[in-house]
């Protein structure tokens, strides 16, 4: 992925190509044998003046039930819907 490229061009509001956008990067699965998805592994680049960016957040033991169904309402659930 070639996001320096992005990074690359300036827009008419000052801000870069990549500050105006995001990019999301994840598995399917955060273990592909046993096809899990607790502890997904998700990259955000790019903030669309909405994220907050240079962080790093690491959530350990999250809830494998993504569907949002259930006792724990599925985070990666609530987080594919805020990119979206």
């Amino acid at each position: 992925m070639r996001l320096d490229l992005l990074d690359g061009y300036t827009e008419a509001d000052g801000r870069t190509l990549l500050d105006n956008t995001v990019v999301l990067y994840s598995n399917e699965f955060s273990d592909g044998q046993g096809h899990t998805t607790g502890d997904l592994p998700i990259m955000i680049v790019g903030g669309a003046g909405y994220f907050k960016t240079g962080e790093s957040v690491l959530a350990r033991r999250s809830d494998p039930n993504i569907a949002g169904v259930g006792r724990g309402q599925g985070n990666s659930n609530r987080l594919l819907c805020t990119v979206l």
